[in-house]
């Protein structure tokens, strides 16, 4: 390709707008760190974290100041063409497509009474029957988006109105124990449980947490299940109790 047709380019383009937004981006960050940082800290922390955002300002200088110095002239418009660009570009939507795909997977699927294994399956088996559909019939971009982005957002819509038009809540409660996990301390508390007489045990997403702090000390856990309109159930809420 002539030179004169790359910077015409749609990659051009995009890399000239992803160099934009990271030399604005920086140029922010550096201000936060000098400026907002220690506002935040003093906030939250007092005098002391007004002590406390000094010191990490003194420890980040030389990589603020080298970032503020080597900053281009802030062009805000040109910053927003560049972030309008890259949301346009095919990458962009591939990209933000997936991170929904898999932000569903893991809150809402995990959520639902539903084999893992069924869940991955299905999924792998409609992304490979799309792809051999539309790998003769579509350029390379419309095979990706359409087997990985569509296939998957198709599946994953039915998760949702499962979920969001269940109905009939019921508590179930249970005495739950933690599993052990290893490290350099020896064996600690994990936040994934066992149940009471393997109860859900085919269900692992609902026995793992991202917290063990709430569930610290406790013993038990009350679940409110709903039936899922497409005929699963589901967890919407629990509570951990002593």
């Amino acid at each position: 390709m002539k030179y004169e047709e790359f910077v015409k380019s749609d990659y051009y383009e995009s890399i000239s707008s992803l160099s934009t937004i990271a030399s604005h981006l920086s140029f922010f960050f550096g201000i936060t760190i000098i400026v907002i940082l220690p506002i935040f800290t003093t906030i939250f922390y007092g005098v002391a974290g007004f002590g406390i955002g000094l010191l990490i300002n003194f420890i980040l200088l030389p990589f603020t100041v080298t970032t503020i110095r080597n900053a281009p002239t802030l062009k805000l418009v040109a910053f927003t063409n560049a972030v309008l660009q890259i949301v346009k570009t095919k990458g962009f939507l591939i990209t933000t497509l997936s991170i929904i795909n898999i932000f569903i997977l893991l809150k809402f699927g995990l959520q639902t009474l539903v084999s893992p294994l069924m869940l991955i399956s299905t999924n792998f088996m409609a992304i490979v029957l799309v792809y051999l559909v539309t790998k003769s019939k579509g350029n390379k971009f419309k095979i990706y988006f359409y087997s990985f982005c569509i296939t998957p957002l198709i599946i994953n819509s039915f998760i949702l109105i499962n979920f969001f038009f269940s109905y009939n809540p019921t508590k179930e409660t249970y005495a739950f124990q933690n599993d052990l996990q290893a490290n350099s301390r020896g064996n600690q508390e994990s936040t994934y449980i066992f149940l009471e007489n393997n109860k859900y045990d085919e269900y692992p997403g609902v026995r793992i947490f991202l917290d063990y702090e709430e569930m610290r000390d406790k013993k038990h856990i009350t679940y409110t299940f709903k039936e899922g309109i497409l005929g699963l159930r589901v967890m919407t809420e629990y509570e951990f109790n002593p």
